[in-house]
């Protein structure tokens, strides 16, 4: 009998355990959903189950975690079950946590953490620009779509996993020179409404639109606000009752305007005006609609933003954070008594939080979080969580090495030149004096410039009020002789496109040619003697011949070295004597070189009726021949042409086709280029739990 029951008590007391084991195995999937997935819906469930069962202590988890999960989706039934905690569970640890949470004294339980919620589909080039407040939402542009090359705003669901087209460009375009496309876009706080910019091929102007969220399919958009003195007006933030949203507009004028557009009529409630270097943006309303907060440039020439709040009953606005360092506004804390920015002050960027009482600052920022890393903000949702875009780059790279051209020999493996920011550096350029290199580093709130020193091996960086077109792919940089300046071509702050000359001490840009209407200008070169710069000229929406232009830099005239259909990239000679640059006929589908002396003299056609001719690859160091590319696949042959018109010579080495152009140094040997890889999935982040307990009211 003893047996029998000593046989019974280790049975009930394995059972006992294989419950235990099995609660809290139940409890690590809740969390797994919660915590890797971010389906907050479903783990809700599992938690729900796991808190039925007689395991106390993982009952008590279950439940703290459940009402965490309710707090990220804004729901008021957290509070419930917090009480239910205190109620039930008053044995527990679980229970302090519960009653901190309920007084509104606590923190969360856990500490502060980033992960990473959501991949931009593979294969597109999605770009997620705002999260809803109950952050079940994202809203994204895609910039190849099953139409073609049209791009639209989708919207993907957290929640489910799904992704839903809400925009149709192929449904207004109506010629390839007439560009649509979305741009920003800012969810309702209910998260039923989407406002986005969107540019009209008829007008060729950004206008404001509105989607209702709640059907199916492709929602009907409603024209909100558009005027022919705007060219671009985007959306921030709308306000807490629905009525107004908040936006930034660019006028003809070039001028700048921060405004409230009316939801249901479309009126305009202009509540700031300013210069175009100072371009205000993250305009977010405080949870009590009272406020509207935004960073800005101090001057016209500053980089470096502030944070201002303004009452938006007009009485006044105030400096909310003035500092030497970048501040950039990301929101209000859920009970608006803080205002939370991220901050280069500490020399990398983290996250910063400023209290405010009545819209006016109290004490100094506070430290929360370091080293955030490369990111945009999307938005912080009403439960305090911060969501983030983050960029893996375009697949730009660049590369070092050593290369003999008598023997057009690597003489060292190329190997990446650059460790920062790996993916959105391109555009290499040595300096006249051959001991810096300066690139491009493009990055998602702002354009570096870099200069790195092949002595020292340091890197300085200089902001710039410029963006490169993309049209141009990151057009290549040109030093000036004297090395105290570099020419691009870009986009400056006021949205006009040209050649910028780029101080190399101070970063200050200043414009050489500005381009008009649908033309656009790339691949600078300043001339050997630094007075003339000559650029590329062409129209992308019509098959106009491209020009290549001379530009006088103390007269400002200019004049046309050669007009074709087409033409390739500016390639000067080392010596300043010839441009060489690649054609091509369309109907033969055969390519040429031609040699364009800069005096005036006979343009020469070189390697001509070649097939698959694929560019210039760079000038060897005496100018007496160039060297190009042809082959098809993922790796291409190299010849050397003379310009002479001698027979062009093909060589014994290959080179990987995502090789950019050769830039060689001074000393002849060693070579910069830039490396195109394909480029990886935006994704979306979240940092959570990094609040600190509310110090001040609103």
């Amino acid at each position: 009998m003893k047996r029998v029951l000593t046989g019974l008590m280790v049975a009930v007391i394995a059972a006992a355990a294989d419950k235990s084991q099995d609660a809290e195995r139940q409890l690590k999937v809740a969390m797994n959903t919660e915590l890797l997935d971010g389906n907050l819906k479903v783990a809700i469930d599992q938690y729900k189950k796991v808190a039925q069962g007689a395991n106390r202590p993982i009952a008590a988890q279950a439940l703290l975690h459940m009402a965490e999960c309710y707090q990220k989706l804004g729901d008021t039934e957290a509070r419930k079950v917090y009480e239910r905690v205190v109620r039930e569970f008053g044995d527990q640890k679980e229970a302090a946590t519960a009653r901190a949470q309920l007084a509104g004294s606590g923190t969360s339980r856990r500490e502060a953490a980033t992960r990473r919620v959501w991949t931009a589909p593979p294969g597109s080039f999605g770009w997620p620009n705002a999260a809803s407040a109950d952050g079940r939402q994202v809203a994204y542009v895609v910039y190849e779509t099953p139409q073609g090359s049209l791009s639209n705003l989708f919207v993907h669901d957290l929640t489910t996993g799904m992704s839903r087209q809400v925009t149709d460009a192929a449904a207004e375009e109506t010629s390839p020179d007439k560009h649509v496309e979305p741009d920003s876009s800012a969810f309702s706080r209910d998260g039923k409404q989407l406002a986005y910019a969107w540019q009209n091929g008829t007008t060729n102007r950004y206008e404001l639109r509105v989607v209702d969220l709640t059907g199916s399919g492709i929602p009907r958009f409603r024209r909100v606000y558009d005027s022919p003195d705007v060219f671009w007006v985007g959306p921030y933030d709308w306000s807490p009752d629905g009525k107004w949203i908040a936006v930034q507009m660019f006028r003809k004028d070039r001028s700048y305007q921060m405004a409230l557009v009316s939801v249901p009529d479309g009126s305009l409630r202009v509540l700031k005006s300013s210069a175009y270097g100072r371009f205000a943006q993250g305009l977010k309303f405080s949870p009590d609609g009272r406020y509207l907060a935004y960073d800005q440039a101090a001057n016209e020439t500053e980089f470096q933003h502030d944070v201002y709040v303004m009452a938006l009953d007009g009485t006044r606005e105030i400096s909310a954070v003035v500092s030497p360092s970048h501040d950039v506004l990301l929101g209000w804390s859920p009970d608006g008594g803080r205002l939370i920015l991220s901050s280069d002050r500490t020399g990398s960027t983290g996250l910063w939080s400023q209290a405010v009482v009545d819209g006016k600052p109290q004490g100094a920022p506070e430290f929360l979080r370091g080293e955030i890393g490369n990111f945009w903000s999307l938005g912080l949702t009403s439960s305090g969580t911060l969501f983030a875009g983050v960029s893996n780059g375009r697949g730009l790279n660049i590369r070092l090495a050593d290369f003999d051209f008598k023997s057009a020999q690597f003489l060292s493996p190329p190997a990446d030149a650059v460790q920062e920011f790996v993916g959105s550096n391109g555009s290499p350029a040595w300096s006249p004096d051959g001991k810096s290199l300066a690139y491009l580093s493009r990055r998602p709130h702002e354009s570096v410039l870099a200069i790195r020193s092949s002595e020292t091996g340091k890197t300085r960086e200089l902001r710039l009020r410029l963006t490169s077109d993309d049209s141009s792919d990151l057009s290549d940089l040109s030093w000036s002789p004297d090395g105290r300046a570099l020419a691009v071509s870009g986009t400056d702050s006021t949205f006009q496109k040209g050649i910028f000359r780029i101080d190399t001490q101070t970063g200050e840009v200043s414009p050489i040619a500005l381009a008009s209407g649908q033309h656009l200008f790339s691949g600078p070169v300043w001339s050997f003697d630094g007075s003339k710069v000559y650029f590329r000229d062409f129209n992308s929406f019509s098959n106009d011949p491209i020009s290549f232009k001379e530009h006088d830099l103390s007269t400002g005239r200019e004049r046309d070295l050669i007009q074709r259909a087409p033409l390739g990239a500016v390639w000067l000679s080392p010596d300043g004597k010839y441009i060489a640059t690649g054609t091509s006929n369309p109907t033969t589908k055969t390519g040429s070189f031609l040699l364009i002396p800069i005096d005036g003299g006979t343009v020469k056609e070189l390697f001509s009726r070649q097939e698959n001719l694929r560019g210039i690859w760079g000038w060897t160091p005496d100018s007496q021949s160039f060297l190009v590319r042809k082959g098809a696949g993922d790796e291409l042959e190299v010849w050397r042409v003379p310009i002479d018109g001698s027979t062009p010579r093909k060589l014994d080495l290959r080179v990987d086709a995502s090789f950019g152009a050769l830039r060689v140094n001074l000393d002849g040997r060693r070579v910069a280029f830039q490396v195109q890889e394909p480029p990886k999935p935006q994704e979306v982040w979240v940092t959570e739990n990094f609040l600190p307990a509310s110090k001040a009211g609103k």
